[in-house]
């Protein structure tokens, strides 16, 4: 090519892309819009305009590529065998004929119409004396011919014919109307309105969204997840604690015992131990959930140690056997030996710097020394029976039977402790916290709460890990008041009674005492429903919409009424196991909301872990941050 590029003054850049001008195929645009040049090197293209006036330049000279228009032309050859078949026209330019390249990037022309072209002067000979003949109109005088002249149309000026966006040229081949400046055929538009009826769709009438746990804040128990402490996935990989965990847990403690000599005696045939007595012992142990529910009181009345309740204390042991009526005043089973049995079971053998011994507490008993001490107790009280049998019998009638606390009638009211011990830790889950409302709940608050959760497993390490377990648990709950909604009891049960039960609980010791954040969410849902809060109307008869405002409102009321003195609130009991009258969600919202304004107050509005905070002020009212945190 000889002939080389061309350019506009336009510097703004815009999109790469370009069209060929000579291409019959993309209507060149040297076909009716090509204008005469100004000299030999200048050509303009339609519509016009400086931006579409190109100089052309020779091969050697360097382009700009900011131009938005620019052309490239290419010396036509006669009888090029490149082009024959092509269908490529070109023009005159100067003393030579070119095939042309257009690259534009103005989007349309309309938007950027560029300069407006000069209206030309009427050619109608009438314009010369139109201003005369207007004038004698309006004097409204009756000229020679008696008749007064009528005001004459205005001379009409040559109509614009090259500016207008170029995509629309088409529109004008096609009618073959002429449309004005601007390209826009307004002269002919009617707009008429009517009424149609509306088209429903018929679509299949869509299901219901069903709320499902698998996408719910519990779904780590089930399938796993990067909790704090573990992964977070339970030993019965599901939402509760599962058969299958129970029997491996069973069969766990019953090797441990088989173990030691002094209990694999009650089982010894001749030099080797009696097989079958093993399995009939180990499937009355399955049978009605006998198993789980001895798992179930051992973990209850561990909680009697609050700052240790993770294995079963003297005094613990003590009371469930008044409890259960198992201790006798005189008898075989009398106060001595049931103390007896408690240091007997408590003695550790082997290698006393093994993992396992150094897991197991020297003053208190774990799982497996628990079921040891129950066996040894039923065979005493029961002499006359095989150890089996005895085990069974003792425990139907003094732990299934809800047995007296003192000296009553065998069958009468099963004490609180031992009520609660024995229900199925997993009807919470199942009948309170396992709901659409709650875990909407949750997860409207887990931002918050995971940030909770990770704060306060940070402040005391175990190994270089964040742990969260019962010192941070109880740390919180003081920290936040809400330790004065409820009893400190109540706070350890709640946290043991929210972890998922483990298989080992001497290998798993870590992670038995600590909570993951599922653990974690179900523990305030359980300390929730321990607290006696007021219900959904009598926040709305005092006005308000948190603990905080609503106890305000109360107390300002009895001072008023000279009541003052009488404000003071008892204690208020535990309510762990007791039958509920409000949905969890409700409670939970209230814990929450006073747990979080409780945050506020404490780390003055803003809880900081790491590189990560949170803002608290917004839980606490425009005087509450004024008072406490002096805004």
């Amino acid at each position: 090519d000889e002939g080389g590029g061309g350019k506009n003054g336009s510097t703004n850049g815009g999109k790469k892309g370009g069209k060929r001008g000579s291409s019959t195929k993309t209507k060149p645009v040297v076909r009716a819009g090509l204008h005469k040049p100004t000299t030999d090197d200048m050509i303009v293209f339609e519509p016009g305009g400086t931006h579409n006036t190109i100089k052309f330049f020779a091969a050697e000279q360097p382009m700009k590529d900011q131009s938005r228009v620019r052309a490239f032309r290419f010396r036509h050859v006669e009888g090029s065998m490149v082009s024959k078949d092509m269908g490529l026209q070109h023009i005159q330019i100067g003393d030579q004929n070119y095939h042309l390249y257009l690259h534009s990037d103005v989007v349309a022309e309309l938007l950027e119409p560029g300069d407006l072209p000069v209206q030309q002067a009427p050619r109608s000979l009438l314009s010369t004396r139109y201003s005369e003949y207007l004038a004698e109109a309006r004097s409204g005088v009756k000229n020679d011919q008696g008749v007064i002249p009528m005001v004459p149309s205005a001379p009409r000026a040559p109509l614009i014919d090259r500016h207008y966006m170029k995509e629309t040229k088409s529109y004008e081949l096609i009618t073959g109307e002429f449309i004005e400046y601007g390209k826009l055929p307004g002269n002919n538009i009617k707009l008429f309105v009517r009424e149609e009826p509306k088209f429903v769709e018929q679509t299949e009438e869509e299901e219901p969204l069903v709320w499902h746990i698998d996408d719910s804040v519990f779904a780590p128990r089930k399938f796993g997840q990067g909790d704090v402490g573990n992964t977070g996935i339970s030993d019965s990989k599901d939402y509760v604690n599962s058969e299958r965990m129970y029997k491996r847990a069973l069969q766990v403690d019953w090797r441990r015992l088989m173990a030691l000599d002094r209990f694999a005696k009650f089982f010894k045939v001749g030099d080797g131990v009696d097989e079958e007595k093993v399995k009939v012992v180990l499937e009355s142990l399955k049978e009605n959930r006998r198993y789980a529910t001895i798992f179930s009181i051992f973990e209850y009345f561990c909680c009697f140690n609050l700052n240790q309740p993770f294995t079963m204390s003297l005094g613990a042991y003590n009371t469930l056997m008044k409890d259960a009526g198992v201790e006798e005043e005189r008898g075989n089973c009398d106060a001595a030996f049931l103390q007896k049995i408690f240091v007997t079971v408590n003695v550790e053998v082997g290698d006393r710097q093994s993992k396992e011994n150094k897991a197991n507490d020297d003053s208190s008993l774990m799982r497996h020394e628990f079921l040891e001490a129950l066996w040894r107790i039923a065979v005493v009280k029961y002499p006359g029976m095989d150890g089996g049998d005895a085990f069974v019998t003792m425990f139907e009638h003094h732990f299934r039977h809800r047995p007296p606390s003192t000296a009553m009638e065998v069958g009468g009211p099963m004490s609180v402790n031992l009520t609660i011990a024995t229900m199925d830790v997993d009807n919470f889950r199942k009948e309170r916290l396992y709901t659409e409302q709650v875990d909407l709940l949750l997860t409207k608050f887990q931002k918050e709460l995971n940030h909770v959760y990770k704060y306060y497993a940070s402040l005391n390490p175990q190994g270089g890990q964040a742990t969260f377990d019962l010192e941070e648990y109880v740390k919180l709950v003081t920290d936040t008041g809400l330790l004065q909604l409820t009893s400190r009891r109540d706070c350890t049960m709640c946290f043991v009674m929210s972890r998922m039960r483990r298989i080992d609980d001497l290998k798993s010791r870590h992670i038995l005492t600590t909570l993951t954040f599922v653990e974690f969410l179900e523990a305030l849902g359980r300390l929730a429903d321990t607290m006696s809060v007021p219900t959904e109307e009598e926040f709305a008869a005092m006005g308000a919409n948190t603990l905080a405002r609503y106890e305000a409102a109360h107390t300002r009321l009895a001072e008023e009424a000279g009541e003052g003195s009488r404000m003071k609130k008892p204690k208020r009991p535990s309510k762990t196991g007791m039958t509920k009258t409000q949905p969890l969600a409700s409670k939970l919202y209230v814990l929450l909301m006073h747990m979080m304004r409780g945050l506020a107050i404490h780390y003055k509005g803003r809880l900081t872990s790491g590189k990560d905070f949170i803002i608290l002020n917004h839980y606490l009212s425009p005087e509450e941050q004024i008072q406490y945190l002096g805004e």
